[in-house]
């Protein structure tokens, strides 16, 4: 078995939409809990905190825009492309995946919950081809790197 990863670049209009949206988030409940449970004024609690209530939503959306980039892996096998296939499809389904279209040769697999769709920005689809000696996989940085470690390190391929 070989395999080829490819990562897709990372998007910093991506980047910069998690960490607003998360600045808003942080903020907003740190004005609403402050200011009504605790009677602090927000500018008073920004004074102090405006470290924490500014830098983490920055630095969660960085690692956000890294953690979830879009990659492709291939797989070159001469003969057990069958066996990874279906290895490929069972952990898929284990990490609550399901399939939405299969063709012959092409299979695309999305998350069976709507909030796990939302949270992925790329609606949680993994995209697998199939042609006589390679399987193709495109989707999520982290579901490609769990793909390769399982495909890699089982004795029985």
């Amino acid at each position: 078995m070989d395999f080829t990863k490819k990562l897709d670049k990372v998007s910093i209009p991506e980047m910069a939409i998690t960490s607003l949206i998360l600045f808003l988030l942080l903020n907003g409940l740190a004005c609403l809990i402050f200011t009504l449970l605790f009677k602090i004024p927000f500018l008073d609690l920004f004074n102090k905190t405006w470290i924490i209530l500014i830098f983490t939503p920055l630095s969660l959306g960085v690692i956000h825009s890294f953690m979830n980039i879009d990659g492709i892996i291939t797989i070159k096998s001469q003969d057990k492309t069958n066996i990874l296939l279906l290895k490929v499809e069972e952990l898929l389904k284990s990490r609550e995946y399901h399939v939405i279209e299969s063709n012959s040769g092409k299979s695309i697999f999305e998350y069976k919950t709507l909030w796990k769709k939302l949270i992925g920005l790329n609606k949680g689809r993994v995209i697998i081809s199939q042609t006589s000696d390679t399987i193709e996989i495109s989707g999520n940085r982290n579901i490609l790197f769990l793909t390769e470690s399982i495909l890699k390190y089982d004795k029985r391929l």
